[in-house]
């Protein structure tokens, strides 16, 4: 979950193919081979939004769907966010979309935002880490 030094969350609208819809998400991606999932955060974020995270923290992991599969995400805090250039893959249509956390929370609520692992960490994190900070 990247937080910019403003205190929004950078999110990204990610056409979906599978869906057939733009989506409010948080950039994600899947790891290389045994790639450490932090490694694949720090990458994915990079490649997806330009930016480089100076921190990189931990916040939960969980699983998608273990009805019917055992993958597992990891969900990480990114901090002193640098700008950088994308080395986004062909085909994708992603663009940055930062936003405040309570309008992030409320697009949830509204049921704009509709990716799963979105809304588990944005829920995650104003429940368990914003207070704390």
């Amino acid at each position: 979950m990247p937080m910019m030094a403003d205190g929004r969350v950078l999110l990204i609208s990610n056409y979906r193919f599978a869906v057939g819809q733009t989506l409010l998400e948080l950039p994600a991606g899947m790891l290389d081979g045994a790639e450490p999932p932090i490694e694949c955060a720090r990458r994915e974020l990079c490649e997806e939004t330009g930016y480089r995270a100076g921190k990189l923290e931990p916040l939960l992991s969980f699983f998608s769907t273990p009805g019917m599969c055992n993958e597992e995400l990891h969900a990480f805090l990114a901090t002193e966010l640098v700008s950088g250039e994308t080395s986004r893959e062909p085909g994708e249509r992603i663009e940055n979309t930062p936003m405040k956390v309570e309008e992030a929370l409320q697009a949830i609520g509204a049921g704009r935002i509709k990716d799963a692992k979105t809304i588990v960490t944005l829920l995650y994190y104003d429940r368990y880490v914003r207070e704390g900070r």
